[in-house]
């Protein structure tokens, strides 16, 4: 059965762990299509959707959990080190979110 599931931000922050993700998807199953709106270091908003897979449903349940882990925790890490560099550096943290159009 084929099916598409979709990367969408649980929080603001900083997106990372792309590469790894989609290493993932190609191991559990080379057939997965993965695209993405996002790149590593860019800004995501609660809600928006940055990506999505699909392929297989089977193969995808096996590797989203897996997958989804890794770029949690390493965006996490990706928005504390942002926040970090902007509190020792005195730079607005406006100055690293996207304005709105």
């Amino acid at each position: 059965m084929k099916a598409e599931a979709h990367f969408i931000a649980k929080e603001d922050g900083v997106i990372a762990g792309i590469s790894f993700a989609e290493m993932i998807f190609n191991e559990v199953d080379p057939s997965l299509k993965v695209e993405w709106s996002q790149k590593d270091g860019n800004y995501v908003h609660k809600g928006m959707q940055f990506g999505k897979v699909y392929g297989c449903a089977c193969s995808i349940i096996v590797a989203e959990r897996v997958a989804l882990n890794f770029m949690q925790r390493m965006s996490g890490i990706a928005t504390l080190t942002k926040v970090a560099f902007h509190v020792s550096t005195n730079i607005p943290w406006s100055f690293f979110q996207p304005q709105s159009e």
